[in-house]
């Protein structure tokens, strides 16, 4: 799947991934599809679950923090939904 932009070529949709182990604890990944997170997560442990994630949370599986900072503060109340569902920000 390709996302457009503002400069008319499409560009590639990165999403962000709340992976949890089972055998350490979960971190996040941003990444081009829920695929590409379970490659990446299996490298790390043994996957038990991947939820979406509305922003990139630490720790991090990717490194890719200069590109996408880490803006969610509490993943795993926030895993599973697109949109963060707090009325004002984690760090007001």
């Amino acid at each position: 799947m390709a996302c457009s932009h503002d400069h008319g070529a499409p560009a590639p949709c990165y999403n962000t991934y709340w992976v949890t182990f089972t055998d350490r604890p979960p971190a996040s990944v941003w990444i081009q599809g829920e695929d590409a997170a379970r490659e990446v997560a299996e490298q790390h442990g043994a996957v038990e679950k991947i939820e979406i994630l509305p922003y990139p949370a630490n720790p991090r599986l990717d490194d890719q923090a200069e590109e996408m900072p880490s803006f969610c503060w509490r993943p795993s109340e926030c895993a599973g939904k697109t949109s963060c569902p707090r009325d004002f920000s984690c760090v007001d």
